[in-house]
């Protein structure tokens, strides 16, 4: 075999790859990406639902005051806050 038509070859398996790996991220792209956000959604959220009691409540800060809890929801803060 020529040394050409073995390069021209190899090229041409190298952009079939390229292509399909191009095709596969258009395709299976989107679904992944919204995959990933609501397990990261479920994730944020796993530390409230095995905590017992409410998040707004009184605690006892380090010099041994009272605290008063938030009077704010984190869920509606945004992510400069």
């Amino acid at each position: 075999m020529k040394p050409g038509i073995k390069r021209a070859l190899i090229a041409a398996i190298i952009l079939l790859i390229l292509g399909l790996l191009v095709l596969a991220v258009i395709l299976f792209g989107p679904k992944l990406l919204s995959t990933h956000s609501s397990n990261q959604l479920n994730l944020e959220k796993f530390g409230f639902s095995i905590l017992p009691g409410s998040e707004y409540r009184e605690s006892v800060g380090e010099l041994g005051k009272t605290q008063l809890p938030a009077t704010f929801a984190e869920d509606k803060l945004t992510p400069e806050e």
